[in-house]
């Protein structure tokens, strides 16, 4: 069940960070690459809610996030948890 991470020009990671459960619920580092591609350079607005997940998809992302050509601004819209709070620290 993959689902858009880019909605209205913002990336939107809520859920479990990776696909803890093989049904694609989760976002993986590897979604997230890919909606940044689509995105392209320039400022990125992200909003997080996620209770955490797997450590190296966090890892992941945050290295992808700090690595986007643009100002990462990260808003949390409930929870950062775990490996979610990895993703969190690659915001400005």
């Amino acid at each position: 069940m993959a689902h858009r991470l880019l909605i209205n020009g913002a990336l939107v990671l809520t859920g479990d960070v990776g696909d803890l459960w093989g049904d694609g619920s989760g976002f993986t580092s590897k979604d997230v690459l890919e909606a940044l591609a689509e995105h392209g350079e320039g400022d990125l607005t992200v909003h997080l809610n996620s209770g955490g997940g797997r450590a190296w998809d966090g890892v992941a992302i945050y290295n992808a996030l700090r690595a986007h050509r643009g100002k990462v601004t990260i808003y949390v819209d409930a929870a950062a948890l775990s490996a979610a709070s990895v993703i969190v620290l690659a915001g400005e």
